[in-house]
């Protein structure tokens, strides 16, 4: 039990033989092992003194010669009473010092500097030390011949008095490390109990019980934390403060597009929906979309619009292309940019080379006329990332950018860019503050309200305004059922 002093030794098996075997063995090694202990730590004592005995005797006969040397060169002289006291308290503090020194190289052996024992043999130490100090300002004013006298009467007796105690002392480990006993006794040895203690079917069951209780539940509290992004475009609105300005349906003629672009299929018509199925609900939220862009670019500074997300694969490309397309469609003259200089793939949607791009145009190396590519089948022009360049950021920084956008907004109705995730790098907050109108693209049920509220904070501190929110891929359940004023759009583009 505790602070008892005594241990009890337990043990589970399917062998009585063994079980009992086993513990009455344990118990004669612990007993065994004390005493090993015990008998080693004295040994370890004893060596350290023996190496000091050698050392001490030096010492004594050094002393005891230096004052025979002295007395016979100055004839016999002996202390006064007052001398006699001084020494008798000089030889006294300086024992202890010597001996609780030895005592602390003992210890030290065993423990660190900072040890509580250590500490304390320390302090002891550095009492006598003040105390030695005093006693030494009391020789100071004795005669000089008596201070002489004193200091190596001191030395002989505190050598003296040192070599007696240590010798005593090995004489007692000696004596000690022979008869070594320990300090464990065995109270009872192990016995049977009079019934198996396993298995207690009634526990089993009641536990099993508890068990499957507690499971089904934490189940469910799993599947929850690992669902936890956003699925409701009514709660980003009030949490964010942003309007949703769009709520795309999950497509599934999409799939089939991006499966084509997985494996490089080649067909007679450009992979976008909105040139496949112009009647996909998803398209029909993208013209929602055009309607609601179309009140907000009435008091504009520029026509540009910027499209992002704050995470990879959230569909932002997939929104830039057929928004591009859907303006196209209304008789808008429209420029799409592929401004992801790291790892845009626009191209390859519209069947065009990515070389000889932005970044080509940027860095001066290649004329505008050169960089846009004609994409008659969807009616707009088209800017391709150009080659991957080593300094995005920078290179978006640059004045000629800034140029080129107020340039080239004054010959198309809108300009469309298609920038890379807020979180993964700085581009978007880049762009975005050359842009007038700034749609951030979200997948439902992927994000966690945190990494929304992070997105709109790194843009907000660039100076980005975010204009709305493009809530795409929303499955058709949430569609139908959820947000029914999304389908009221739907059903009445689709009767015009």
């Amino acid at each position: 039990g505790k602070k008892t002093g005594i241990l009890e030794l337990t043990m589970e098996s399917t062998s009585q033989d063994s079980v009992l075997q086993t513990l009455n063995e344990i118990a004669n090694i612990y007993v065994r092992q004390n005493v090993e202990q015990k008998s080693a730590e004295a040994q370890k004592t004893l060596e350290f003194l023996e190496k000091q005995l050698p050392q001490l005797k030096e010492q004594l006969e050094a002393a005891t010669t230096a004052l025979n040397d002295y007395r016979t060169r100055h004839g016999s002289i002996d202390l006064d009473l007052e001398t006699q006291s001084v020494l008798k308290g000089v030889v006294e503090i300086q024992t202890q010092i010597t001996l609780l020194q030895q005592k602390r190289d003992e210890l030290r052996q065993k423990f660190t500097e900072s040890h509580p024992s250590v500490v304390a043999i320390d302090k002891q130490i550095s009492r006598l030390q003040g105390q030695m100090n005093s006693n030494d300002k009391k020789i100071e004013v004795l005669p000089e011949t008596q201070q002489v006298i004193l200091r190596l009467a001191r030395d002989v007796k505190v050598n003296t008095e040192l070599y007696t105690a240590l010798l005593n002392n090995t004489q007692t480990l000696r004596v000690s490390k022979a008869g070594t006993v320990g300090n464990v006794r065995i109270i009872d040895y192990a016995v049977l109990p009079t019934e198996p203690i396993k298995p207690k079917k009634a526990l089993i069951v009641a536990v099993s019980l508890i068990l499957g209780l507690i499971l089904g539940i934490a189940l469910v509290f799993i599947r929850k934390s690992l669902h936890r992004g956003v699925e409701d475009p009514d709660l980003i609105e009030k949490q964010l403060n942003i309007p949703v300005y769009a709520t795309i349906p999950h497509s599934a003629q999409q799939l089939k597009i991006n499966a084509k672009l997985r494996k490089n299929q080649q067909s007679n018509e450009l992979p976008i929906l909105a040139l496949e199925n112009n009647e996909d609900l998803a398209i029909e939220s993208l013209r929602s979309l055009r309607t609601t862009l179309h009140f907000a670019f009435l008091e504009a500074q520029n026509n540009i619009i910027m499209i992002t997300g704050p995470s990879p694969g959230v569909g932002k490309s997939f929104v830039s292309i057929n928004l591009a397309a859907v303006l196209a469609d209304a008789g808008k003259k429209i420029l799409l940019i592929d401004g992801d200089l790291r790892k845009g793939l626009i191209n390859r949607s519209l069947g065009v080379s990515r070389e000889l791009g932005l970044s080509e145009f940027i860095s001066n190396k290649i004329t505008l006329d050169e960089a846009i590519h004609k994409i008659p089948m969807a009616n707009f022009d088209f800017i391709a990332t150009g080659s991957i360049p080593p300094n995005p950021s920078e290179l978006l920084l640059h004045e000629r950018f800034n140029i080129f956008l107020e340039s080239i907004s004054k010959h198309y109705d809108h300009v469309i860019i298609d920038s890379p995730p807020i979180l993964a790098v700085t581009d978007a907050a880049i762009i975005g503050r050359m842009a007038s109108a700034t749609l951030m693209v979200i997948r439902s049920g992927q994000h966690p309200m945190r990494e929304l509220e992070q997105s709109t904070k790194r843009l907000l501190q660039a100076g980005v305004d975010i204009k709305g929110i493009v809530f795409n891929d929303v499955p058709e359940s949430s569609s139908r059922y959820g947000y029914g004023k999304y389908i009221y759009q739907y059903s009445y583009q689709k009767s015009n």
